[in-house]
C-alpha cells in the first residue's frame, strides 16, 4: 500500500520529485511498520515509528501471518511480482533521521496515573504478560523476550 501511495504522490504532486522525498515525513503506526517501508521511502524520508529497531538484516518477529514482511505475497494485484524486492532489507529506524514516537493514549487513560497525582497502586507482581508465548511454533516471536521471561517447567 505504501508503494502505491508513493506512486500517487510522485505522479500527482511535484513535491516528491523536487527533493527525492527528503522533505517528506511518513508515519508507520505499528511496531514493525517502518520495516515494511519501500526502500525509496525509507532511505529518503523522515520516518515516524513506534519501534526503534536498529538491526539492518532482520526478519519479521510477528506470528500474525498477514503482518509478516519477510514472507513474499504473490497474489496482490497491485504487486504481482511481490513486494519484498521493494523493501531491500533496511533497518526499521535510523537515529538522527527518524523519530520513535509513543503510541497515542487518550486522556482518560491517564486519570489514574501516579505521575499525575493519583496514588501509586500496591504492586504484588513483578511482571505481567498477556498474549501468546510463541515458543513451539514461532521461536523468534517477540525476539525471544517472552520466552525468556515466560513460565518455566517445574524442576524434577
Amino acid at each position: 500500500m505504501t508503494h502505491e501511495l508513493l506512486t500517487w504522490v510522485k505522479t500527482a504532486h511535484p513535491y516528491w520529485n523536487r527533493t527525492g522525498g527528503a522533505d517528506h515525513i511518513w508515519l508507520f503506526a505499528h511496531d514493525e511498520g517502518a520495516c515494511w517501508a519501500p526502500s525509496e521511502v525509507y532511505e529518503n524520508s523522515i520516518i515516524l515509528t513506534h519501534w526503534g529497531r536498529l538491526d539492518k538484516h532482520h526478519v519479521s518477529g510477528t506470528s500474525y501471518y498477514p503482518d509478516n514482511y519477510t514472507l513474499e505475497v504473490t497474489d496482490d494485484p497491485f504487486q504481482p511480482q511481490g513486494f519484498t524486492r521493494l523493501i531491500g532489507g533496511h533497518p526499521c529506524y535510523t537515529p538522527g533521521k527518524d523519530l520513535v514516537i509513543p503510541l497515542f493514549r487518550g486522556p482518560e487513560r491517564y486519570k489514574s496515573s501516579p505521575y499525575l497525582g493519583a496514588p501509586q497502586p500496591k504492586r504484588d507482581i513483578l511482571l505481567f504478560h498477556r498474549g501468546r508465548m510463541g515458543t513451539s511454533d514461532f521461536p523468534s516471536y517477540s525476539r525471544g523476550v517472552r520466552q525468556e521471561v515466560g513460565p518455566r517447567p517445574a524442576p524434577g
